[in-house]
């Protein structure tokens, strides 16, 4: 995958009334991973405190049947059978691929720790997840567990931390677009944000 990193700022996207960031690109087959800019909920991870799974979850439940949805022709859109990596990462600082012996299929998903880590570690030029463009000081959950009670997720100083699933983090969604999806308009700055081409609303609220 090409990773973009740093302090990036024109990777915004406008797609069904929502804000994203660009994060990487397939380069094999071309797909376009996104996150929501902003968390769109907060919830807890699930109530059991062991033998957790990604699948059983209520954020997996909550971004396939309440999220999903609202998206705009999203089987037109989006790679509907994305493989998502959910292996056990026990680092906090996951410098390499993990390798995908635990995997999910779904059309929408999370950020694993290594998507995100890499997001800002590979920039010799920052010194911190602080300066990195998925930082939005906040709390939100990523797909990895650490160990069988515990899963991942990005602190409030960007950073990422581990906890136990009863506890309340926010959710930011991510996609991978189709490679067939072009760009109709923008300049990809968060005053003027990509537009897909076929989207049902530009930015300004007008049809496309």
């Amino acid at each position: 995958d090409t990773f973009l990193i740093g302090a990036c700022s024109q990777n915004y996207v406008w797609y069904s009334g929502k804000l994203w960031r660009i994060v990487s690109k397939d380069n094999t087959t071309g797909t376009v991973k996104m996150i929501t800019d902003n968390a769109v909920t907060t919830i807890t991870y699930s109530t059991t405190t062991s033998g957790i799974r990604y699948s059983s979850s209520f954020v997996n439940q909550w971004l396939t049947q309440e999220f999903l949805p609202t998206l705009h022709d999203y089987e037109d859109f989006l790679v509907t059978d994305s493989i998502w990596n959910i292996t056990q990462i026990t680092t906090t600082t996951p410098s390499s691929r993990p390798e995908a012996s635990s995997t999910f299929k779904s059309s929408v998903g999370l950020l694993n720790s290594y998507e995100y880590y890499i997001t800002y570690s590979k920039d010799p030029s920052i010194s911190s997840a602080s300066t990195g463009h998925l930082f939005k000081k906040s709390y939100y959950w990523l797909i990895s567990p650490s160990s069988g009670n515990n899963v991942n997720y990005v602190g409030i100083n960007g950073g990422i931390s581990t906890t136990s699933v009863p506890v309340g983090n926010g959710v930011r969604p991510v996609v991978n677009v189709k490679s067939t999806i072009t760009i109709d308009s923008g300049s990809g700055v968060i005053s003027d944000p990509y537009i897909l081409e076929g989207d049902i609303q530009d930015a300004n609220g007008g049809s496309t």
